[in-house]
């Protein structure tokens, strides 16, 4: 799974070697206009039917946009947190790379663990959550599929934040693209979710009753011995750094997601979001979550 880069969310673009655009520039101009109580800004939505690229890569297709007359007001937001991903392409994920998913479509469930935030006056420390992710296709292609999952230890509060936050209301890169993705947004679950960073490589999560994701070190085929390495993505929406993880075991079984996957592509990292997308990440940060967030004491299965 890849990362969709989009400024100023005039067109979507990837973060390696730039390429030649292969579609006109966007025209169109966006208002913005700062108040006390956040950015106001025109409504855009994305044309799922024009080219574009997928998640993490480099500058590719810029699909064609169209601007709404209708305005929202952005909520001021950041967070930092502990974050893993799978999908189930091969290690490293093509997407990011400016190439189709390995197998066509993309599928993923991907979590994270706030260390500190705040959303609108709301306090985010320790929360956690999930989505489940599916597109027939490649993801800039749409007709893409989603459900949030959210701990059972959040408060009323904090799930109506981080349900405004993945709703793409309130800017945040990944946050805001994917939903332009979408054609289909389940319900929001509440469950027990367990969730342990580690060294990054050891990470792990599991959403009660529903998915797991067990990550590892990709494993040199010759030797057995580990393999080490990072991805940098200066203009990343979901992250900037990561490791590079292998997805040992995976899977999401809550309809109409069906998928279970091993040694797939898997990233590990933390990093800090705001409305404007990343900040920072750093995976070898340390640190932990209030409240019991991470899991220590949770068991992991199947490993």
């Amino acid at each position: 799974m890849s990362i969709i880069i989009v400024p100023e969310a005039a067109h979507v673009t990837y973060h390696a070697v730039p390429t030649t655009p292969a579609t006109a520039a966007v025209t169109g101009r966006v208002s913005r206009r700062r108040r006390a109580s956040g950015r106001r800004r025109s409504c855009v939505s994305i044309d799922s039917t024009a080219g574009g690229s997928h998640m993490n890569g480099v500058e590719s297709l810029k699909p064609r946009v169209r601007y709404g007359l209708g305005v929202f007001l952005l909520a001021n937001w950041k967070l930092e947190a502990e974050y893993i991903q799978s999908c189930n392409c091969d290690y490293g994920c093509p997407c990011n790379f400016n190439a189709l998913p390995t197998r066509g479509n993309c599928e993923a469930l991907v979590a994270w663990n706030v260390r500190k935030g705040e959303f609108d006056g709301t306090k985010l420390d320790g929360v956690k959550f999930a989505w489940g992710l599916s597109w027939p296709e490649a993801i800039h292609m749409g007709n893409g599929t989603a459900r949030l999952y959210v701990d059972a230890g959040a408060t009323p509060a904090q799930r109506k934040a981080i349900e405004e936050i993945t709703a793409g209301k309130h800017g945040g890169g990944v946050f805001e693209i994917f939903p332009k993705t979408f054609s289909k947004v389940l319900p929001t679950k509440v469950t027990k979710i367990d969730f342990e960073y580690g060294d990054g490589y050891d990470s792990w999560f599991n959403v009660q009753g529903i998915g797991e994701v067990q990550s590892a070190h990709i494993k040199n085929p010759v030797t057995g011995d580990d393999f080490a390495g990072e991805v940098l993505f200066p203009g990343g929406i979901n992250f900037k750094r990561a490791l590079v993880t292998s997805a040992a075991k995976w899977s999401l079984n809550d309809a109409p997601f069906r998928m279970g996957y091993e040694n797939r592509a898997g990233f590990a990292t933390v990093t800090t979001y705001s409305n404007g997308g990343p900040i920072t990440s750093d995976p070898s940060s340390r640190g932990s979550a209030t409240g019991g967030a991470r899991g220590k004491s949770a068991k992991r299965t199947g490993r």
